[in-house]
């Protein structure tokens, strides 16, 4: 409506106020933008990681295979790491708590679910665990993980011959050739007519 009057020259000369109340009226009206899901984490500090879950999604997986970039994160530094590893815990957990800011807006974490899938090399895990201490124990974040550490298969590869009978390995590459040299004959002839 203030847009209107201005470009139709109902308001030249007038008050601009009623306008402006308006056009204030309107902007409180504005709606919120959709959620953006972004469901798969990997970089993010924990804090960063509770204002995602707030403001854009309130779903979210911690997902990496080379973990070295969480455990070895500014984040778990010594000066930070217990309040660190208390964030994930509560994420983890669903419980809401309050975040204060100073700087931007303060908010709730409230009805969010978090899940962390680690694969990570053994060294590093256990650098990580040298550096925390007991801090990681202690504080129940190893408690909240469902560890698994399988044989390592590095350097090996198994092979057992095929057995003699393989019906299905004889039909597919006797009728191999019978596909495809007609194809590779096709496609050679028409790249050689291009050139």
């Amino acid at each position: 409506m203030a847009i209107k009057s201005t470009r139709n020259g109902k308001n030249k000369g007038g008050d601009a106020s009623q306008l402006k109340a308006d056009l204030e009226a309107l902007q409180a009206e504005k709606p919120k933008p959709p959620r953006e899901p972004q469901i798969l984490l990997v970089d993010d500090p924990p804090e960063n990681l509770a204002w995602k879950l707030v403001h854009r999604y309130p779903t979210a997986g911690v997902v990496s295979s080379e973990a070295g970039l969480i455990f070895g994160a500014h984040g778990m530094g010594k000066d930070s790491i217990v309040r660190n590893l208390a964030l994930l815990n509560t994420l983890w957990s669903g419980k809401g708590f309050p975040i204060g800011r100073r700087t931007t807006d303060s908010f709730t974490v409230r009805g969010v679910r978090l899940t962390v899938s680690l694969q990570v090399q053994m060294e590093i895990l256990q650098d990580f665990i040298e550096k925390s201490g007991l801090l990681a124990r202690g504080g129940g974040f190893w408690a909240r993980f469902l560890l698994a550490w399988p044989e390592s298969t590095q350097g090996q590869r198994p092979f057992s011959d095929p057995p003699k009978h393989r019906p299905a390995q004889r039909h597919l590459t006797g009728g191999l050739p019978r596909f495809c040299i007609p194809l590779l004959k096709s496609t050679m002839m028409g790249r050689c007519r291009q050139l």
